[in-house]
């Protein structure tokens, strides 16, 4: 791949967001200041794609002349930045990941919403059978102390859950929009397990997750930890994952590296689907440009894109959890 500048680029460019706090491999690298805040519209479309080029998740499996020129065409004989609106429309469209957008200074985006638009009813805690640990995984706006909080608050319900004779462990991650994911790994990482748990990917490189001794890190920098880690009295046990449309973000992180886990088992309704990491690039003109430009991906490496299916998808949230619980029991 080519990797080259844009003549007319940034203003500055933005924080990296979509999997809450990510700051492990969130960098990438930064475009020079701009030198103008005006620029014709074919130069502030060809800046626009060369950003995408440079930083698009999906740059490798795209055809850039072919864009170049779809691009062009719907842009016709546009000379004000307004007018290209259809063009950018176009460009995100052929970017096929379902997550970028462009928000004009006018206010006017183009794309999917940058976050929001799924929902689902807000579910009951089950009334589970003695054999079976339950464990609530919920969002997590939170950093420093809150964030260890949280970790230890999920370690805690483990530890009052754990017992002898257990057959599995649901973990219920409906209702889970995100926020922080470091502390979410932290809290759950006896279920997870010891290990690396998945993986961030970019266009260029890739960074493993892990849960360690009571920390959530990644190449060794941990960014959240309990002060004294609890362990399964079961090592590797059966673990069945319920989600919904309200898990998004960093609970779609957390799905994804239950996936690919040994013995694991998911139920219910898909995901959102904005789990993406999006970097924000402000343009010269003060628009902004949300870019997806990075995916999650399971211990296995294999990635995940738009909204993740259960194993089993059940509308019903009961029949989900009872679903689960005969999975966990008979194993079929």
């Amino acid at each position: 791949m080519r990797w080259f500048l844009p003549r007319v680029v940034l203003l500055g460019l933005l924080v990296t967001v979509g999997c809450g706090d990510d700051r492990a491999g969130a960098s990438s690298p930064t475009p020079v200041p701009a030198t103008s805040t005006t620029a014709s519209a074919p130069t502030y479309l060809d800046d626009l794609l060369a950003i995408m080029q440079i930083y698009s998740i999906n740059t490798a499996s795209i055809d850039w002349t072919k864009v170049r020129a779809e691009v062009s065409a719907a842009a016709g004989a546009a000379t004000m930045v307004p007018e290209t609106y259809p063009a950018i429309g176009v460009a995100l469209r052929l970017l096929n990941d379902e997550q970028s957008y462009y928000m004009g200074r006018d206010g006017r985006t183009i794309g999917p919403p940058p976050v929001g638009g799924c929902q689902a009813a807000t579910p009951a805690t089950p009334t589970l059978p003695d054999a079976i640990g339950y464990v609530k995984v919920g969002p997590c706006d939170c950093d420093g102390n809150l964030a260890t909080q949280f970790a230890e608050s999920i370690q805690r319900a483990i530890r009052d859950a754990d017992r002898p004779g257990l057959v599995g462990w649901i973990v219920d991650l409906r209702g889970n929009f995100g926020g922080n994911m470091w502390p979410m790994i932290a809290g759950i990482g006896p279920v997870l397990g010891e290990s690396i748990i998945g993986w961030i990917v970019y266009n260029d490189r890739e960074y493993e997750r892990e849960y360690v001794n009571g920390g959530a890190q990644s190449f060794g920098d941990v960014f959240a930890r309990v002060a004294s880690p609890y362990k399964l009295m079961r090592e590797w046990p059966k673990v069945a994952v319920l989600t919904d449309g309200v898990v998004a973000s960093s609970g779609e992180a957390i799905t994804v590296y239950f996936r690919g886990r040994p013995n694991t088992r998911s139920f219910g309704t898909p995901t959102c689907g904005h789990h993406h990491l999006q970097q924000f690039f402000r343009l010269s003109d003060g628009a902004t440009l949300g870019l997806a430009v990075s995916q999650h991906a399971d211990r296995t490496k294999k990635q995940y894109a738009s909204r993740i299916e259960p194993d089993e998808i059940i509308a019903n949230p009961e029949a989900a959890v009872s679903r689960a619980v005969v999975w966990l029991q008979s194993g079929s």
